[in-house]
């Protein structure tokens, strides 16, 4: 019979109701289901300077800058989160070594930062890419739901990119267009 054409005595409304709960306590994870990735934010260090290699192996100044501009997009958009009521967060020692995390809207964010310019902008895109993906492949074992954002310095020369990266569902993003992270309408 259909359930809402007859009546069942109050014993066996109870014991269906402490089956259903036995059920769904074993399908459901037992831990919350978006933990918050990493540990309070620590601000990437804006004047780094590289260890002197071997002279002409790479061109000092050249690291120093890469180095100074992945610490202020880095920075950034920790400020762009701060400023919009966002916390950002770095890595645990367990987690892995992601440039960023924050929570938002329900999901868990992860972000890997790469300088850029025109001469090392395919170089850096690749392994950005791969480096992003591997995170949110791992930080998946502690979240269901984590969203990827590659994070460059300027916007990239190839259009390409950004096609490349919406097939793999991965948010490829400049400090010009930090607001795509929280306004979805905004281009």
């Amino acid at each position: 019979m259909q359930g809402y054409a007859f009546k069942l005595p109050a014993s066996v409304v109870e014991t269906y109701g402490e089956l259903q709960f036995n059920l769904i306590s074993d399908i459901l994870p037992s831990g919350p289901v978006n933990p918050e990735l990493g540990r309070q934010y620590s601000r990437a260090d804006e004047q780094i300077k590289s260890n002197q290699g071997e002279p002409f192996d790479v061109d000092p100044d050249a690291v120093d800058r890469g180095l100074r501009g992945h610490a202020a997009t880095q920075n950034s958009l920790a400020s762009f989160l701060l400023e919009h009521g966002i916390t950002p967060r770095s890595p645990r020692p367990d987690e892995p070594q992601y440039d960023l995390a924050w929570n938002y809207q329900g999901y868990s964010w992860v972000a890997e930062v790469k300088s850029t310019t025109p001469l090392n902008e395919e170089r850096q895109l690749r392994l950005g890419l791969g480096q992003i993906l591997r995170y949110r492949q791992q930080l998946r074992e502690q979240t269901d739901v984590v969203v990827a954002a590659l994070v460059v310095e300027h916007p990239p020369v190839d259009p390409a990119w950004s096609e490349l990266c919406a097939e793999f569902d991965v948010r490829l993003i400049w400090p010009t267009s930090y607001t795509s992270l929280i306004d979805p309408s905004y281009e």
